[in-house]
């Protein structure tokens, strides 16, 4: 993996729910994932939300957010969405690519999936490594800070997700992570 440290993201990039808070109102669309990039260092993408997606404009975006930013694929209901052009674009992709995906899923030598290793974790194939997912009603740091405790002592990225999870709140999970000494 092309990362030491834990990797700290949002599942996807541009909510309706948050851009405005979050985006400078001046920014153009298309540079929203490199802006993304500065705060965070993965960002959770379903399957799902790849047909909504542009493969090239993804690849650009992918492009200007830099290298560091890793990408999470998360392929809960099978690989619908992944056509060639995806499978191209994630084989560049390389190590700045994890592909999370239930049990059954055949994607090949080409990805190696993280498989489900309880409710919002993902085990590398070889069990070193772990990612997880919050779901997060409410960012409530107390709160939070309870649910650190108790994260695996191999977890690679951690990704929050629902109505509470913004890239806003990305700095001050990274702080209380750093306090408590997983990060």
């Amino acid at each position: 993996m092309p990362y030491s440290t834990l990797l700290i993201g949002t599942a996807g990039w541009e909510r309706s729910d948050w851009v405005a808070g979050y985006y400078p109102d001046d920014l153009p669309e298309d540079w929203r994932l490199a802006y993304y990039a500065n705060d965070c260092g993965c960002v959770l993408i379903d399957g799902a939300d790849l047909a909504r997606l542009q493969p090239g404009a993804f690849e650009e975006a992918l492009d200007e957010a830099g290298d560091h930013l890793v990408v999470l694929l998360r392929l809960e209901d099978g690989v619908a969405g992944l056509d060639g052009r995806w499978v191209e674009l994630f084989s560049r992709l390389g190590e700045r690519l994890i592909v999370l995906a239930p049990p059954g899923i055949s994607l090949g030598r080409r990805f190696n999936p993280w498989l489900r290793g309880g409710e919002g974790v993902w085990r590398e194939p070889d069990g070193e490594r772990c990612v997880v997912c919050w779901d997060i009603a409410d960012f409530d740091l107390r709160q939070l800070k309870a649910r650190v405790s108790d994260l695996p002592g191999d977890v690679a990225a951690l990704v929050i997700e629902g109505r509470g999870a913004t890239p806003a709140r990305v700095e001050e999970l990274k702080t209380l992570l750093t306090l408590m000494g997983r990060a």
